[in-house]
């Protein structure tokens, strides 16, 4: 680390000529980058701690102001000194009984104050040869200025490192390790709660040895540093444990403190964990310590986390705890320590961020049941605890006011100190200048009224006492006026509600005239609408001061009318009244109906010129508020009536329905001589005939009448029947009009029927196909009609139509009954035997080929289908095809020759194309010269078979196949040559025959035979004319004395025949 060099100066000052007695100033040094681990904000500087030492040697006063001057800023703090150490206190450094005691470092110098800034808080120091610990509280940051800790190592040339407990980072997972120790016992926890306040006042010493292991010596850079070290927390303890919060002060003295030289001396050097070495500091307090004490701490620094404490010890048999500085940091340690006491004094784990959370918080403050559990456990234990030494008692504090404690602002107090056994005081004033002092009788300036507390903390060198009284301070001011109002009903009754700070005396003037009135609360009532301004005035014993507001006045309107009708007949009109409050300016009128249908003026004239039932709305407006009136219903309108009915004729009776609008009377004259009805919808019995029906209706404004004509007659009713509706194509069906005799005439519809339509009554009809027809018949006579229709009334059936497919498996043959229309069957199987199901299955028992009879029935006939059943375990199989041999591209058209029974053809065809197929009967091009083969596979439902012809097909040499476009093709006459013969000539073709050459020729034919090859040579009569065998090939025919001619040349092999056209020319 680059270091850089600073200068630490002590200026000793002259009472009364400066403020403080001791200035330190200081220069910072680059920081270590290890401490960015530790903390998130830390400034290292550099402190000649030999120079603060004999400073403080040439002061002889009780309170000592220290300045402490940082690289940017300065903080002043009052320090009194006070010894933590016992006289009788010795130090032991081995572990053998008989070993010396020696003095403890008698360079350790222990202080605690006051910083005193605005605000400041305590204030903590010690210092000891090559080491020093300045910790001081601004508001609610703890700064702690401590020695450099690196790599586990204490500075010990003064390099110092200065951060509050907010930038400590404390990483997850280190615990106290009494949280689930066997050795945090609860037997001794007190059950009984003391209230804190019972205790205030007490203060308590307690005895307090310390010891360390050899690694926290180690850390501490040797001896006299682990007793700095250890007396500086206890130091730092000390503040902790001096509050009212914990019913008492507790004042820690160092009693024993064993340090020791080396490993050989350590006790602890074989423990594992903070609770193995709290059972073996529990084993050898008795030998290390060598007088009594109230509780006993053990430090390390070689386990992470708080420690380990006996529960509820302290006065017991097992006072102990072990804490631990393994964080490198006072404000760790201090929080350990302090912690580990508290379970001492029985105190559980708090959480929130107090000193007894169960992870390192750093925190200086005490959760209310810590404090609540320590200050009971104190109470129980008083008997154990010796109360603080007369020689520096408890201070007793009182003080007062001058010249008294109220007054007006600014009021100036001198406070005047009373208080017996402080020799430092802190006050805090808050509202006042200053909110804070030092002073033994400060003065105080409040500027601000309000009632303020004030506090007073007194210390000495053992105990301090803290005394807060509640608004001591009564600041008052002139008042500070202000209301506020409402006129809840809007009748200009107000209320008056007084909001004013500070006043005693309330007077009031409303603006109207009217006499002033005094009070918190008052009424007024205002007798005109207006705006006035009301005066409040308040008074107090430092002045009167006066507010004004404008208020308004104004009152609700009321909204009514009348009208000097309400009904009438259209046109009417009607003149409108209001009869609303004085208090309206404006009127809104609504007229739904009306004309106008709206008006401003206040009594209007609205005419209504359509009948019906109508609202009038009317708003009335004021100055500030307005008001509503709606009659419904209000306004009647008649009109003369709109007469109109509806007959309905049933027979000869007639139901009469009143259609009319606005009618309040009736009367009927039903134009048959009968007497009148006044009936709304009378009833009326009427013989055949014509009427003319007068209505008239009538209503106040008057009538009108309206006449129909109604005609009676009986209606006629169609209907007619059949003997029969169903029959056999063709059906002739015979159809009775049945309708009723008031039907003069009629019109048939007869969808597929012969004729489609009659108007004969009774017509005769031919249905020529199959299915089911609807019939519809109309009768109508002169007057009206009624129509019928006999959804499929008649049905057209048919012959059935035989049929069936078939499935044979093995001798059995499974026929499935296709046909149609039919509802009997008769099956002969070909073999003698019969059926009558539907559906059968019969066992052939052979094999064969049977003709199977289906004869099927229903009531319109009979069917008959024969078809042949081959029943076959493997099928038949061949094939032919109508060309075995020509030049290519050869095009052959197989014929499938097989049994009957086969459903499946599996076809190869070696250098066709396709080489493959799965028809019956495929057509296969062969276009290379060359000898096939073709296979042929074929199934039923039994077996499989197949056939194989090998070199079947002969595709001839293209020199063979020269190209004659122009040749003649010869004329083949039926001559009687058999039906291989007669296929063979149908196959002749000029560009593909059997290869001869030349031809035309007239003495030699050349003919390529391929062995085992017979020639024929006939004209087309059929006559022989040359015979002979070819021999493997080329073989020459003579002909030179054959007539000139065209002839057949056939040739036979095994296997095929073929015929070519031969030409001779002479």
């Amino acid at each position: 680390m680059k270091k850089f060099y600073v200068l630490l100066s002590f200026a000793l000052m002259v009472l009364g000529l400066q403020a403080q007695d001791i200035t330190i100033t200081t220069q910072r040094l680059e920081n270590n980058p290890e401490l960015g681990l530790k903390f998130r904000k830390c400034e290292e500087y550099h402190v000649d701690i030999a120079s603060v030492q004999a400073a403080l040697q040439q002061i002889n006063k009780p309170v000592i102001k220290f300045e402490l001057a940082l690289s940017d800023r300065k903080v002043t703090m009052d320090f009194i000194e006070y010894n933590l150490i016992k006289p009788t206190a010795r130090l032991r450094t081995n572990l053998h009984p008989n070993s010396p005691s020696e003095v403890i470092n008698p360079s350790i110098r222990t202080f605690r104050g006051n910083v005193l800034d605005a605000n400041g808080g305590f204030a903590s120091m010690t210092i000891a040869d090559q080491y020093i610990l300045i910790v001081y509280q601004i508001g609610k940051d703890v700064f702690y200025l401590e020695p450099t800790v690196i790599g586990g190592q204490t500075n010990l040339d003064g390099n110092l490192m200065l951060y509050k407990t907010s930038d400590v980072i404390i990483s997850e997972g280190f615990k106290c390790a009494s949280e689930q120790s066997s050795q945090f016992k609860k037997e001794n926890v007190p059950t009984q709660n003391v209230d804190i306040a019972s205790r205030n006042g007490t203060c308590f010493e307690l005895s307090i040895s310390l010891a360390c292991d050899f690694r926290f010596v180690n850390q501490q850079g040797g001896v006299p540093g682990a007793q700095a070290s250890m007396i500086a927390y206890l130091n730092l303890v000390l503040t902790d444990w001096e509050t009212i919060d914990l019913g008492s002060d507790y004042y820690f003295i160092l009693s024993d403190m064993f340090v020791p030289m080396d490993i050989a001396s350590d006790p602890f050097s074989a423990s594992t964990d903070f609770n193995s070495m709290l059972s073996t500091f529990q084993s050898v307090a008795p030998t290390i310590f060598t007088g009594p004490f109230n509780v006993a701490t053990a430090w390390t620094n070689r386990f992470a986390g708080l420690g380990e404490a006996f529960l509820a010890s302290v006065c017991m048999a097992s006072p102990f705890n072990v804490s631990s500085s393994f964080y490198g940091a006072a404000a760790i340690a201090r929080n350990s320590q302090s912690h580990n006491l508290g379970h001492n004094f029985s105190a559980g784990h708090s959480s929130g961020g107090y000193i007894m959370d169960a992870g390192p918080t750093g925190s200086i403050d005490w959760e209310s049941n810590s404090e609540r559990a320590i200050a009971t456990y104190a109470f129980l234990q008083a008997g154990c605890l010796s109360e603080c030494k007369s020689v520096n008692p408890l201070p007793d504090i009182k003080f007062m006011a001058k010249p008294d404690s109220f007054g007006c602002v600014p009021l100036t107090v001198q406070f005047k100190n009373l208080t017996t056994g402080g020799t430092m005081y802190k006050w805090e004033f808050p509202g006042g200048t200053p909110a804070t002092s030092t002073d033994v009788d400060p003065i105080v300036v409040y500027t601000k009224a309000g009632n303020y507390d004030v506090t007073l903390e007194a210390k000495n060198p053992r105990c301090s006492s803290k005394l807060t009284v509640l608004q001591y301070i009564h600041a008052n001011d002139v008042p500070d006026p202000n209301f506020i109002y409402g006129d809840p009903f809007r009748d200009c009754v107000f209320e008056f509600f007084d909001q004013s700070l500070r006043g005693e005396v309330w007077r009031w003037n409303f603006g109207d005239g009217s006499p002033i009135e005094e009070g918190e609360y008052v009424t007024h009532e205002y007798t005109k609408e207006g705006f006035y301004d009301v005066t409040l005035t308040v008074t107090n014993a430092c002045g009167t001061k006066s507010i004004v507001k404008k208020i308004r006045c104004a009152k609700v309107p009321t909204a009514d009318f009348t009208a000097d009708t309400t009904w009438g007949c259209a046109s009417k009109t009607i003149h409108f009244k209001d009869l609303s409050s004085s208090n309206v300016l404006n009127w809104t009128w609504s007229f739904p109906g009306g004309t106008p249908n709206g008006s401003s003026v206040k009594n209007p004239i609205v005419t209504y010129t359509q009948p019906g039932v109508y609202k009038v709305k009317l708003t009335v407006n004021g100055s500030v508020y307005n008001a509503t009136e709606t009659k419904e219903m209000y306004i009647t309108i008649d009109s003369l009536p709109i007469a109109d009915f509806l007959a309905n004729i049933n027979g000869f009776d007639v139901d009469f329905t009143n259609q009319s609008t606005n009618a309040l009377s009736h009367s009927w004259n039903f134009g048959d001589g009968s007497s009148l009805s006044s009936e709304a919808n009378p009833k009326h019995t009427y013989k055949d005939g014509i009427y003319d029906v007068t209505y008239t209706a009538t209503n106040a404004c008057g009538n009108t009448v309206i006449k129909k004509s109604i005609t009676i007659v009986i209606r006629p009713i169609a209907s007619f029947k059949t003997k029969t509706q169903t029959g056999c194509v063709p059906f002739t069906v015979n159809f009775e009009n049945t309708s009723t005799i008031t039907a003069t005439d009629f019109i048939w519809t007869f969808p597929g029927g012969t004729p489609s339509t009659s108007t004969d009554k009774n017509p005769v009809v031919v249905y020529n196909t199959v299915g089911k027809f609807d019939v519809k018949l109309v009768a109508k006579n002169s007057l009206s009609a009624d129509s019928l229709t006999s959804t499929e009334f008649i049905k057209v059936e048919d012959k059935p139509i035989s049929d069936f497919q078939n499935n044979v498996t093995g001798f059995v043959c499974f026929f499935t009954d296709k046909s149609i229309k039919a509802s009997k069957y008769y099956w002969e199987f070909g073999d003698g035997k019969t059926s009558t199901l539907p559906s059968p299955s019969h066992n052939y028992g052979v094999e064969g080929e049977f003709v199977v009879k289906l004869i099927t029935e229903n009531f319109c006939g009979f069917d008959t289908l024969e078809r042949r059943v081959a029943i076959y375990l493997i099928p038949k199989v061949n094939f032919t095809s109508d060309v075995f041999k020509g030049c290519a591209p050869f095009n052959v058209n197989f014929q499938n020759t097989s049994s009957i029974d086969v459903n499946d053809w599996d076809w190869q065809f070696e250098g066709g194309t396709p080489n493959v197929s799965k028809d019956a009967n495929p057509s296969v091009t062969f276009k290379k010269q060359g000898k096939y083969t073709v296979k042929l596979t074929v199934k039923n439902n039994n077996g499989t078979n197949s056939t194989t012809k090998i070199k079947y097909i002969e595709v001839v040499s293209p020199v063979l196949c020269p190209d004659r476009p122009n040749k003649k093709k010869l004329k083949v006459f039926n001559n009687g040559f058999s039906s291989e013969e007669d296929q063979l000539l149908n196959r002749i073709d000029d560009a593909e025959s059997t290869i001869i050459f030349p031809n035309p020729t007239d003495h030699i034919i050349n003919i390529m035979g391929s062995g085992l090859q017979s020639y024929e040579l006939v004209d087309f009569s059929g006559k022989q004319i040359s015979t002979g065998l070819l021999a493997e090939g080329l073989n020459a025919v003579d002909v030179k004395n054959i007539d000139a001619g065209v002839y057949l040349l056939k040739i036979v092999s095994q296997n095929e025949r073929t015929a070519t056209k031969v030409i001779i020319a002479k």
